[in-house]
């Protein structure tokens, strides 16, 4: 799933039209804060055509490193119903990546 985060709905309106497909929705209200808006693609193929459109354009080599394994992910996800060794690999080595100071 991909989520992406604004104040701005219109933004990520014009995001959900660009890609066409997906949802937008609001986020969670917190306390002297700006609403915030949440745009949302849950369907693996989906997510697979996203990542296919964007990743040329990442720059900076750990997002490269995260879009492919994601794109790994959705290959092997396509092909069966459940999660493999090779799934569970990807998911660890995404996590790793995203810790702090990686």
């Amino acid at each position: 799933m991909i989520h992406v985060g604004n104040t701005d709905k219109e933004v990520l309106d014009w995001v959900k039209e660009t890609v066409n497909c997906g949802s937008v929705g609001i986020h969670t209200k917190r306390k002297k804060r700006k609403i915030a808006w949440r745009f949302f693609l849950s369907a693996i193929n989906d997510v697979e055509e996203l990542l296919n459109q964007v990743i040329s354009y990442l720059k900076i080599k750990r997002k490269i490193k995260v879009a492919e394994l994601l794109l790994l992910y959705c290959a092997e996800h396509i092909r069966g119903g459940h999660i493999t060794d090779v799934e569970w690999n990807i998911h660890y080595d995404i996590s790793e990546l995203n810790k702090r100071g990686v």
